[in-house]
């Protein structure tokens, strides 16, 4: 009986040591803001006009996106592609995820500084959230240089432990999606002219 309980003690040591280090190492976590990302960023040898533009079309996604397989515009006889208000409907080329797709409206705009996406309306995903917002944010390094970020967090009144949990579950994958999708884009924006960065 008291080995069986060393046993059964020993495994949720070893559970609760797993846990923490998969908490304490995740890439959601707070970075320069109150509230906890997902956070990833590269650098493109383009000026800062250029990316920005790329990433406002909507029918390039399927040139630099690793899960995204096609994005369609969903009221572009009223707004105007990559503006406030345009809204995108994303279908998921998993074919774990057959049929997935989710629905983003582009809440905000700041010419070659900014634009902030609210998702929802998730269909065919094991998980959800609700409150969702991702942002590319450009910050313009030097003529020919172009720091852009990619970032996925919560609306504020939408923090919380359950979000928290779920968000834990599948940072890794959204982490290493961003860096894939990052890289990507910066291939594809520089290849049409060779590009080398200064720094």
């Amino acid at each position: 009986m008291r080995n069986r309980f060393k046993v059964v003690l020993g495994t949720l040591v070893v559970l609760f040591i797993i846990c923490f280090a998969f908490v304490f190492f995740s890439p959601y976590k707070t970075y320069d803001s109150e509230i906890k990302e997902i956070r990833n960023e590269i650098l493109i040898c383009k000026p800062i006009e250029e990316v920005f533009t790329y990433l406002g079309n909507s029918k390039n996604a399927s040139k630099w996106s690793v899960f995204v397989k096609d994005i369609i515009p969903l009221n572009a006889d009223t707004c105007l592609d990559g503006s406030v208000n345009s809204i995108r409907r994303c279908f998921v080329k998993d074919v774990q995820l057959d049929n997935a797709y989710w629905d983003e409206v582009i809440t905000e705009v700041k010419p070659n500084k900014k634009r902030q996406l609210a998702i929802y309306n998730f269909k065919n995903f094991t998980i959800t959230a609700g409150g969702l917002l991702t942002e590319q944010i450009y910050d313009q390094i030097g003529p020919n240089e172009t720091k852009l970020i990619f970032r996925l967090f919560y609306k504020k009144e939408m923090c919380g432990l359950l979000n928290d949990m779920k968000t834990y579950l599948v940072a890794y994958r959204i982490h290493d999606i961003f860096k894939q999708n990052l890289s990507n884009i910066k291939i594809v924006v520089e290849i049409e002219e060779k590009s080398v960065c200064s720094i």
